[in-house]
């Protein structure tokens, strides 16, 4: 069942425009599903309070399908923060910063969850009273 990964670095802002519908049908698949991913609220962020940072984005497809995004961005040297170097940095961070920021990833394929039998394994697993 191996699957041919590709990541392709976003750096344009019309490209991460873009990736609205299914940016946010990825974050609903996965584990870090919150109003600080969501694409509305990172795009916005970016549009009003990015900067001179570069966007960096990272998005890696199972074939057409979205399975992670890296929603960083690259922060010039700040010398008043005694950063004399570039820094990779998660969108949302800043002076007006996000909280649970975090690299968004599918949880499984549909395939996968089905291989796996994910569905049914948390109901075979023993259950044990906890002290009341």
């Amino acid at each position: 069942m191996a699957v041919k990964l590709a990541i392709e670095r976003i750096e344009d802002a019309d490209r991460f425009a873009r990736t609205a519908e299914e940016w946010d049908a990825l974050l609903g698949d996965s584990a870090a599903d919150g109003v600080f991913l969501t694409w509305e609220w990172l795009h916005t962020w970016w549009r009003h309070l990015g900067g001179r940072r570069r966007l960096f984005l990272l998005a890696v497809r199972a074939g057409e399908q979205l399975v992670a995004v890296a929603p960083l961005a690259l922060a010039p040297p700040q010398l008043d923060r005694l950063l004399p170097f570039r820094t990779l940095q998660f969108l949302g961070t800043g002076m007006v910063s996000s909280d649970y920021l975090d690299v968004i990833v599918h949880v499984f394929t549909p395939e996968a969850r089905e291989f796996y039998r994910l569905e049914q394994l948390w109901g075979e697993a023993p259950r044990r009273a906890v002290g009341a």
